[in-house]
């Protein structure tokens, strides 16, 4: 089960299901607190997505995490035309050919190994504006993304090298995934999640029974400067260790 009902829904924010014990959760959280202050971890993601950086998506009237205009245009109006597709277009069907790449501060592009997050549209709106994951000012500068399976592959292997080389040897205690689920068979039947679970677990478990905890998300987190950073279509390795 996914921690977002599957995608059954049209409209992509209407319950988010978690489990704790027996317990079936579909409009709440679930928090995994550790008060063991020998364990450490290790935490690293990767989106794997290519920027398109020839056009630039100004925000230009918005309300937190509403955006109402792109390039003083309505914003749905503007990003269908951008890419060719009719404006009845789904938020739904949107999310399997469009994302946006927001830019962080430069001090963390080296522990990112990129410029950018990603994100994508969560609903539209009668009035023509889109409801994305995260709050956008006035004057913030998004980009398309174009989807690139080679990439995905390629970065998850650079996070389990990376994830690898930090451990120095140790095994770990247990390893907590996020995976977006818009990465595998949903969208366009392209690839198989085992694969890329598979690419995990075998270096970072190297044969041994180490719990795994995992879950197919619609937002992934990834410390980058001591800091939680949202975004989207990633995966998300957090590995406990002592």
């Amino acid at each position: 089960m996914t921690s977002m009902a599957n995608l059954k829904s049209a409209d992509l924010a209407i319950e988010s299901v978690q489990f704790f014990d027996e317990e079936i959760i579909k409009s709440g959280a679930l928090m995994i607190g550790y008060a063991d202050p020998t364990l450490k971890f290790i935490n690293h993601a990767n989106h794997g997505f290519n920027v398109l950086t020839g056009m630039t998506f100004e925000v230009t009237k918005s309300d937190s995490y509403i955006i109402y205009e792109f390039n003083g245009r309505p914003a749905w109006e503007f990003l269908t035309e951008t890419l060719g597709v009719p404006e009845t277009i789904s938020a739904m069907e949107m999310l399997t050919i469009s994302g946006f790449a927001r830019e962080i501060p430069e001090s963390l592009w080296k522990e990112n190994d990129s410029k950018y997050l990603m994100m994508v549209t969560i609903a539209k709106n009668d009035d023509k504006s889109i409801i994305l994951p995260v709050s956008c000012p006035v004057g913030t500068k998004l980009w398309l993304t174009k989807r690139n399976e080679k990439t995905m592959f390629e970065g998850v292997d650079y996070i389990v090298k990376n994830i690898v080389d930090e451990l120095q040897g140790r095994n770990p205690v247990a390893v907590l995934q996020a995976d977006c689920v818009l990465r595998g068979r949903f969208s366009l039947d392209r690839i198989l999640k085992d694969e890329i679970i598979n690419r995990m677990q075998a270096p970072i478990c190297k044969g041994e029974n180490i719990p795994w905890l995992g879950l197919y998300s619609a937002g992934e987190f990834v410390m980058l400067g001591g800091e939680a950073w949202f975004q989207q279509i990633s995966s998300s390795l957090f590995v406990i260790y002592r």
